[in-house]
């Protein structure tokens, strides 16, 4: 079973969505991460995808 986790929608770059994978996959305060996450890169949403492994995601 693969594990879920937020990564960013639309206009970030594949490197900015393995960032907030990670960030999100070492902190026990999610929304904190993706709030922080949206205003650094001017990212309006988030949306769940699914990771491959510890850092990556990819969008289903």
């Amino acid at each position: 079973m693969l594990n879920e986790c937020l990564c960013a929608d639309l206009k970030a770059t594949p490197e900015k969505n393995n960032k907030l994978c990670w960030m999100l996959s070492h902190s026990h305060e999610a929304n904190e991460v993706i709030r922080a996450f949206k205003e650094e890169h001017d990212v309006p949403r988030v949306q769940r995808c699914c990771k491959k492994d510890g850092t990556l995601c990819s969008f289903t």
